[in-house]
This record gives C-alpha cells, structure tokens and sequence, in this order.
C-alpha cells in the first residue's frame, strides 16, 4: 500500500523550521513538517495543513550552519 505524503521546509535568514518527532518510532528525532495528503486532497492544501498544525505545536528554528548536497 502507497502512502503519499507531503513535506514543507521553511527558511527564514539562515534558519530553518523544524519539529522534534513525539511519536514512536522517531520520537525526538528532528524532522521537517510533514503529513499524509488525504484522499482528494491537492499537494498545496496538503502542505499549508500540515505546515498550520505543526507551527500550533512548536514554533523551532535551527540556525543553518552548513548544507549537505546529495547528488
């Protein structure tokens, strides 16, 4: 079975918005916003939801200090 799910990442001067997990089996493992996107649901809908329900929960900011890029 495919789940399809939705991820927002938020950059604001040199940070970045991330939430520390509360649920098994990532508990606090950091992570960016991220929800299954619902049966009919578009991809922008999607994120604006799970973007509105994370920000509820906690508000963190990371200072970026270095980036990785995967090729």
């Amino acid at each position: 079975m495919s789940v399809l799910v939705v991820s927002v990442s938020i950059v604001k001067d040199r940070r970045v918005f991330m939430i520390k997990e509360n649920k098994p089996p990532i508990i606090n493992q950091w992570n960016f916003p991220s929800g299954r996107i619902e049966a009919g649901e578009d991809i922008a809908n999607a994120a604006k939801r799970g973007w509105t329900f994370n920000l509820q929960r906690q508000r963190v900011f990371i200072t970026l200090s270095a980036a990785l890029i995967v090729r």
